[in-house]
């Protein structure tokens, strides 16, 4: 049995902003985020998510603006729990389950 990795569990990241925008993910995993502790900003809108696992934002806390619009179908329902610094959250034009 081969076991998967996550590549962004073996680095740590030092970047503020990541932006995401109009690719094609369907899901994001646990822990995707986890070494990204001093980012600020994260814009994943206009991909396919299909389901945000519950600790999909781990390791998020001094995240200030999430842009998750055009984006989602299904929410964990602890899903934003980790981003205890949230400022702006936006969610426009979701259909969410």
């Amino acid at each position: 049995m081969q076991q998967k990795s996550n590549p962004a569990k073996l680095l740590k990241f030092e970047v503020e902003l990541i932006d995401l925008s109009d690719n094609h993910f369907t899901e994001i995993e646990r822990d995707t985020f986890i070494n990204c502790e001093n980012l600020k900003r994260l814009f994943l809108p206009h991909n396919s998510i299909n389901f945000l696992h519950d600790n999909a934002f781990n390791g998020l806390g001094n995240v200030q603006t999430l842009k998750l619009k055009t984006t989602i179908f299904y929410l964990g329902k602890s899903i934003f729990q980790p981003l205890k610094n949230i400022q702006n959250l936006y969610l426009s034009q979701n259909i969410i389950a």
